[in-house]
């Protein structure tokens, strides 16, 4: 058993690292005593939600603005991070320092008791994040286990909440229930619009997914991506075959149909008979006083106008998406996170099929908010994102939670990602439904070719005991 994890700490160290959209974010390294070192990044979204964990920048600690400044420069200055750092270092690791703890769960609870808000607002979960992810690496390094095995562990000693009467309890309990593992299945965002891209097409990414085994998904995937650019290039021109915030291409179109129209003419000449597609709306960013403002295609004419829809015309727009296109097996987000009644009225019009509602900005990855989607049919599935909650242990209780509901999951990324790998552990160890990491730039393809090569360790393993 591990002692007190904290007393292998010799130093910890914080630093400004840029994230894959140029900003600044912050890397965690832990040094013990054994002159090792453990390091953690955290990365940021362009769409979020308004629950999630708190992300604390310079212009949040600043008691003065610089008025002589040019206004441009000060917006990126505000949106720094050395203020950040330097409370962190003067205040926070002092205090950490004083404790023991032998687990993750007990070192997470103690840096909400010396943040002491709801939200981590005071140190920032671009703080508290990879100094969780750094004490997870430690101890698992401790226990001698790869990170997803040490993961696995602590998901299969949380209890099991079917039947689960109050929140608090459910998560304070523990037992050593163990669910079947498997690797995720990847979903390649090869189509990008919304806040991640610069074209006019509102929603926000468009993913492929495909059967088989993690390696086979996965080619196919990328055997997609590649012959989805010369489709692009000969249907708009090679000059619309650059890439959005998450690695997908960004062609001149406006409306959702034209986006899955494309995919299917991709797979005409490719003939993959398994080809499934999800799509996230991010759909608070098309919102506003309560009506959902984009651009559609005529089914008859194929021409392009503008809507303003409420939430019951929402509900019809994606019901007859889904009859259309019924390779569509997943929608993310497809309504605003305050428009509960449509979430509500989608989710149990496909009640009887296997579509997907999965949600990200409605759940922010918080335990207490997906326990009201369990309960009130919000959706049937959620998407996890680390920094949204801020801490592996409550990471790993969002996971069990929706699992032992008969929710699916999704483990993310970010919009504004590092070369961080820790989400391709968490998928496995968590034994996560799927994963979404953009399409081939390298702070994606680390995540996975991460899982990839713990895949291959694993078959390999088995022949060699066969």
């Amino acid at each position: 058993m591990t002692k007190n994890i904290i007393s292998k700490i010799k130093r910890i160290k914080f630093d400004k690292i840029y994230s894959s959209r140029g900003l600044p974010t912050i890397k965690c390294t832990v040094f013990t005593g054994e002159n090792k070192q453990f390091e953690a990044s955290c990365p940021s979204g362009a769409s979020t939600g308004s629950k999630e964990a708190a992300v604390v920048t310079n212009g949040q600690l600043l008691k003065e603005q610089n008025t002589e400044e040019n206004e441009i420069i000060r917006k990126y200055n505000d949106k720094d991070v050395e203020l950040v750092i330097k409370q962190a270092e003067e205040a926070l690791i002092p205090e950490i320092l004083k404790y023991n703890c032998s687990n993750i769960y007990e070192f997470d609870q103690l840096i909400k008791k010396i943040d002491g808000t709801e939200n981590y607002s005071k140190y920032g979960a671009n703080i508290v994040l990879p100094l969780s992810i750094c004490m997870a690496r430690l101890i698992a390094d401790q226990k001698n286990l790869p990170l997803y095995e040490y993961l696995e562990k602590e998901y299969d000693f949380i209890e099991r909440t079917e039947t689960f009467t109050n929140l608090q309890d459910a998560i304070a309990n523990t037992s050593q229930n163990i669910v079947e593992k498997n690797f995720p299945s990847p979903n390649f965002n090869i189509l990008n619009g919304g806040a991640h891209s610069g074209n006019e097409m509102p929603f926000q990414e468009i993913m492929v997914n495909f059967s088989g085994n993690y390696d086979e998904a996965l080619r196919k995937a990328t055997i997609f991506y590649n012959h989805l650019k010369k489709v692009i290039s000969t249907t708009y021109g090679s000059i619309y075959t650059g890439y959005g915030d998450e690695g997908g291409y960004m062609p001149p179109i406006k409306t959702l149909d034209e986006a899955i129209d494309l995919i299917r003419k991709t797979n005409l000449d490719l003939k993959f008979k398994d080809l499934r597609i999800a799509v996230d709306s991010a759909a608070n960013d098309f919102y506003s006083n309560q009506k959902y403002n984009f651009n559609v295609s005529e089914t008859e004419t194929g021409q392009i106008h503008a809507v303003s829809y409420n939430g019951e015309e929402m509900v019809q727009f994606y019901l007859d998406i889904l009859e259309k296109y019924p390779e569509i097996y997943l929608l993310e987000d497809p309504f605003a996170e305050e428009d509960i009644e449509s979430w509500k009225s989608l989710t149990a019009s496909l009640k009887e099929t296997k579509k997907l509602i999965l949600g990200d900005d409605l759940v922010v990855t918080n335990p207490k908010i997906i326990q009201n989607a369990i309960s009130d049919g919000w959706c049937n599935s959620v998407l996890i994102k680390p920094n949204q909650i801020g801490c592996v242990s409550d990471t790993l209780t969002a996971i069990r939670l929706a699992h032992d509901n008969g929710f699916k999951c999704m483990v993310s990324h970010r919009s504004g990602e590092t070369e961080d790998d820790f989400i391709a552990d968490l998928c496995i160890g968590a034994s996560t439904d799927f994963i979404k990491s953009g399409s081939p730039r390298g702070e994606r393809l680390i995540k996975y070719n991460k899982i990839l090569k713990i895949y291959n360790d694993k078959i390999l393993k088995i022949n060699n005991e066969t």
